[in-house]
């Protein structure tokens, strides 16, 4: 690798798109400084993926973890996760202390705060949540209330019902990691989550603090920094990407033609599969609307038969979406999805109002501010275990159920959907144009 700047910062992200496009964004802000070489490390496996999405002024970091080409991504990357001083560590490490001279920071995404274990003496390390306030510092909000804040809370606070498991050993591990770092950065805003952020600043150990002129809390002696929304370049600037010119003037001409705030979107992100029972469901509660919508599949989800033929005239099903395109469109009246912070801060960012449909992880948490912030219905979340996977539903929402919380989107939430954006626009644009600092 070659790298030229007067300081390096390293950023080592988990392999899966809800985490390294974010990571791949938070580098481009803090290569905005033009004293700074940034470089992001992941899974050899990775590589093409993150070029393919790496941002100007970014560098990426090809590492070798003994994870084969053919192996399933998500299989690859729980794999990937569960080595604490493996060889994606050690070869991490490897690659900074090759810079230790003149490494000003290293940033580690929650899913890999492990890493703090084997940390370089004396060198800076911060750890990114690309995740709600609400998800990233529930434990510690109710812990300090309950006046209890340690390691033995933490385990309990974020017990599953489903008992222990990857999610459950993520997330306790990346907790009490994270209070052993420099700094906590969460991919948020006060606008957007200012309860929460209110109430952190009210209740011991969290109280009010500067952090390079910025709003800051401290978790202990550990500053925590609302870093977002991180929003894409190609996003701040109203255009589509990556650009698939003849897919996205279909979806275009598909829209032209429909009435503001007529169309359906539904898209559940591109990791959490829905089964075949689900699908049907939803395709029920399509057939009896009489809304256009446009469905964003992935290949292993399975239209029941007959529902193109049935649907053609105002439904259009795609096998990759072009979200942005699709969100910011007058044509787009409500995002029916899976509440990944993602998908949420880009409904956000449009002003899109949402049925946000959680199936697992801190998605339940994400359903609940969007419900808090009227910027519109839930549906099915209220027996999610954040720990299930998504293979195994609690239940099938039936279609009526479905049908019921797209017709609840009304004129008050796309009103406050609205009002967000244009608060969401303003940070974003501020971040995008003055850059981040850690230290």
């Amino acid at each position: 690798m070659t790298v030229n700047g007067v300081q390096h910062i390293f950023l080592l992200t988990f392999p899966l798109a809800g985490h390294y496009l974010p990571t791949l964004r938070l580098a481009a802000r803090l290569a905005k400084d033009p004293a700074v070489t940034v470089s992001v490390a992941s899974s050899a496996v990775l590589a093409p993926k993150l070029k393919a999405a790496a941002l100007p002024g970014v560098n990426v970091l090809a590492l070798e973890d003994g994870l084969s080409e053919g192996e399933d991504l998500i299989r690859k990357s729980w794999r990937f996760s569960k080595m604490q001083v493996g060889p994606i560590v050690e070869a991490f490490w490897t690659a900074v202390e090759a810079h230790r001279s003149t490494t000003k920071a290293v940033v580690l995404e929650f899913f890999l705060a492990r890493a703090i274990s084997s940390r370089i003496q004396g060198m800076p390390v911060f750890v990114f949540y690309p995740l709600s306030v609400n998800a990233t510092l529930k434990a510690f909000v109710e812990g300090s209330r309950a006046g209890k804040f340690d390691e033995t809370f933490l385990l309990e606070a974020l017990q599953c019902s489903t008992g222990p498991g990857w999610v459950h050993d993520h997330i306790t591990d990346a907790a009490q990691l994270a209070v052993q770092s420099d700094g906590i950065l969460i991919d948020s805003f006060e606008d957007f989550e200012l309860e929460d952020f209110v109430t952190l600043r009210s209740i011991p150990p969290f109280h009010n603090m500067e952090v390079n002129g910025s709003k800051g809390i401290t978790l202990g002696r550990v500053p925590v920094r609302l870093v977002g929304p991180l929003f894409s370049p190609a996003y701040l600037q109203g255009t589509s990407a990556p650009t698939h010119s003849e897919g996205d003037q279909a979806v275009l001409d598909f829209l032209s033609e429909k009435g503001d705030d007529s169309v359906v979107y539904i898209s559940f992100g591109s990791h959490a599969p829905v089964i075949n029972e689900q699908m049907a469901e939803i395709a029920k509660a399509l057939l009896k609307s009489d809304r256009p919508f446009i469905w964003g599949l992935r290949s292993t989800e399975a239209l029941p038969a007959d529902f193109a033929a049935l649907t053609k005239d105002r439904g259009l099903v795609l096998s990759w979406a072009p979200q942005h395109l699709i969100l910011s469109h007058r044509a787009t009246g409500v995002f029916v999805t899976h509440a990944g912070w993602n998908s949420v801060l880009e409904a956000v960012g449009t002003g899109t109002p949402m049925v946000a449909w959680p199936l697992f992880g801190d998605q339940v948490f994400n359903a609940d501010l969007v419900a808090r912030r009227n910027l519109g219905a839930v549906v099915g979340g209220a027996e999610i275990d954040m720990c299930r996977y998504p293979h195994e539903p609690a239940r099938i929402v039936p279609c009526e159920e479905i049908r019921a919380a797209i017709g609840n989107v009304n004129e008050a939430m796309r009103d406050a959907a609205k009002d967000l954006a244009a608060k969401a626009w303003a940070t974003a644009s501020k971040i995008a144009d003055e850059g981040l600092t850690l230290c």
